[in-house]
């Protein structure tokens, strides 16, 4: 329950999935919204709840916007959270990790990252389209990624020092160039291990792959034997955001530039 000045905006839920205003001042019934089941509903909802509390005159609308807007928030996430249920009580296998593997036979990883790449370039745009990975690169994707950052998306790379500190690796050098070059943050760590694909839009988690594949040609293309698991599990993607951000902030981190330089000299 929100009070504005005098006047009282239930917002209530007459059945699961079903959403409804309903405006109550001066002792009475104002106005009823009507019911809604998605954010584009809702937010309908919302300029009728502020047209009638701005018809009574009870208070400016720069108040009714603030009320309407904190409230907001809230709603949103019932919605988002009756979605997720929804789809949880559809598809049991809704949060089930799935294996994926590179291999002479079966090459399900480069599939998954295929998909996760092709389903973002199907969109109108990718202005909150964020892209962590972590592992050595090639070419194999970078075609794909710049699309995505010409969208409007961001892609941050942290790739093993191994042979790039020594003059070695040509085409991981390269790569991580050309991708540097259209946009993305490229960092270098010498203690790197990990193998990581993280994807999340509008900061909400869309899938990880944590395991042994990098996102290079011979990986992809089932000539090495990888293997990993893809899950869009919220927390295990929260734990995978999290360490990607501290191998991030970690001291030993070098940008690109410090290791071209570093080959140079």
């Amino acid at each position: 329950m929100a009070n504005v000045t005098k006047t009282e905006i239930e917002f209530y839920s007459p059945r699961q999935g079903e959403f409804r205003w309903r405006i109550k001042g001066l002792g009475r019934i104002l106005a009823y919204s009507s019911a809604f089941h998605s954010e584009a509903e809702l937010k309908e909802a919302f300029e009728v709840v502020k047209s009638e509390l701005a018809k009574q005159g009870q208070i400016e609308t720069a108040e009714i916007s603030q009320e309407i807007s904190d409230i907001s928030s809230t709603a949103k996430q019932t919605l988002e959270l009756t979605r997720r249920l929804a789809l949880l009580a559809e598809d049991k296998a809704f949060l089930r990790p799935e294996f994926v593997e590179s291999s002479p036979g079966i090459r399900t990883f480069g599939k998954r990252v295929g998909q996760i790449l092709d389903d973002l370039l199907k969109s109108k745009g990718c202005k909150g389209v964020e892209i962590c990975i972590m592992g050595y690169f090639d070419q194999a994707n970078v075609d794909r990624l710049k699309e995505i950052l010409a969208r409007g998306g961001m892609v941050r790379i942290i790739s093993p020092a191994g042979q790039l500190e020594r003059g070695g690796d040509r085409r991981n050098l390269d790569a991580l160039r050309r991708m540097e070059k259209n946009g993305a943050d490229v960092r270098i760590h010498p203690m790197l291990h990990a193998r990581i694909f993280y994807v999340s839009t509008d900061e909400q988690p869309l899938g990880v792959i944590v395991g042994s594949g990098d996102l290079k040609a011979d990986c992809m293309g089932g000539t090495r034997f990888d293997a990993g698991l893809y899950s869009n599990h919220p927390e295990m993607m929260r734990m995978a955001a999290d360490f990607f951000r501290r191998v991030w902030e970690d001291d030993g981190i070098k940008t690109l530039t410090e290791i071209v330089r570093q080959r140079s000299s």
